[in-house]
C-alpha cells in the first residue's frame, strides 16, 4: 500500500506572488519554495524536510511497486482532488515508512515530517 501526498500553493500565497513577485512573496510564504524549487526545477535535490508540512494526502494505491503507483497515478482513475503523479509529489510506502519522490531520474528517498492526511 502506498499513500500519495501532493502540494498545492495556497490562495493566499498565490495572491502574494501575483502582487509581490516570486522572490518577495517567498519571504512571507516559505512554501513558495516548493512550487518554485521542487516542482519545477530541482525535484528531490531541492526538497527539504520542513516542506512536508505543506503536503496533503490525496490518495492511496494498493499496488506492488513505485512504478505501479506512478502508472496508476497517470493512467488510472484518480481519487477526487488528486492530480496525476509527477515530479515533486511524495509517495510513502506504508509497509516500510520510506518516503519517495518521483524525480527526473526515477524515484529518490526524501526525509519528511509533518505530512497531513486529506
Amino acid at each position: 500500500m502506498y499513500s500519495v501526498y501532493q502540494f498545492s500553493l495556497s490562495r493566499k500565497a498565490a495572491d502574494a506572488v501575483h502582487s509581490l513577485g516570486w522572490d518577495e512573496a517567498k519571504k512571507f510564504h516559505p512554501e513558495i519554495a516548493i512550487h518554485q524549487d521542487v516542482l519545477f526545477t530541482g525535484g528531490s535535490e531541492n526538497f527539504e524536510s520542513w516542506m512536508g508540512r505543506y503536503y496533503k494526502k490525496v490518495g492511496q494505491f494498493d499496488v506492488a511497486t513505485l512504478n505501479a503507483v506512478f502508472a496508476e497515478g497517470n493512467e488510472g482513475e484518480l481519487p477526487a482532488g488528486m492530480r496525476s503523479v509527477s515530479i515533486g509529489d511524495i509517495i510513502v510506502d506504508e509497509r516500510t515508512g520510506l518516503a519517495w519522490m518521483p524525480d527526473f531520474d526515477g524515484f529518490n528517498v526524501v526525509n519528511v515530517f509533518g505530512l497531513e492526511a486529506a
